[in-house]
This record gives C-alpha cells, sequence and structure tokens, in this order.
C-alpha cells in the first residue's frame, strides 16, 4: 500500500517568481539585514504578529524558493517595521532605474 501511496504523489512543480516576487524576496533580505535580524529573529516577530513563518521558511523565501502569499507579505512588512510598498519596490528611488511588474512589464 505504501509503494502504491508514493507512486501516487507527484512532485511540486518548481515555483516560478515573477519580478514582483523576485523583489519582494530581494527587499525582505536587504531589511531583515539592514536592521540586523537573523532568520530566527525574523520568525519570532512574525509569530508575534500572529502570522508564524518558521526560520527556514523564511530563508526560503529569500532563496525564491516559497512564495509570499498576501497575508505573509502583509506580517512581513508589520515584522519588518514598513509599509507594504517597500517590500515591493526598488531601494533606489532614480528616474534612471525601472521597476518591473508581473503583468505590466
Amino acid at each position: 500500500m505504501a509503494d502504491e501511496t508514493r507512486a501516487q504523489r507527484r512532485p511540486r512543480p518548481a515555483v516560478e517568481y515573477g519580478p514582483t516576487g523576485g523583489q519582494v524576496a530581494k527587499n525582505v533580505r536587504r531589511l531583515r539585514r539592514r536592521r540586523r535580524l537573523t532568520i530566527h529573529d525574523l520568525a519570532e516577530r512574525l509569530r508575534a504578529a500572529g502570522r508564524p513563518v518558521v526560520a527556514s521558511g523564511i530563508a526560503k523565501i529569500e532563496r525564491l524558493e516559497r512564495q509570499v502569499n498576501v497575508d505573509d507579505f502583509a506580517a512581513l512588512a508589520v515584522a519588518l517595521g514598513v509599509s507594504p510598498g517597500a517590500l515591493l519596490l526598488p531601494l533606489e528611488d532614480s528616474s534612471a532605474e525601472s521597476v518591473e511588474v508581473t503583468g505590466a512589464g
């Protein structure tokens, strides 16, 4: 029976990140480091905010191996002390810098 169950399981498809997801991951890592937080510190802040994400989950977010849903996104902004918009945009505010948005180019 165990062999049948294994045969029925399908491997999870690779997560495909668009430019917005990539920017969020980059900003989570940058802001966490800027605040001198370990992934464990950030995990504790998320737990305290009522949206627990284990440290390995945060590491996966930063490595583009775990997508961030909208609830995680809002909690990450709170835990990092920024507005949600700060997680979406590049660090530099420059007219020479273009911002690629998923679905809009």
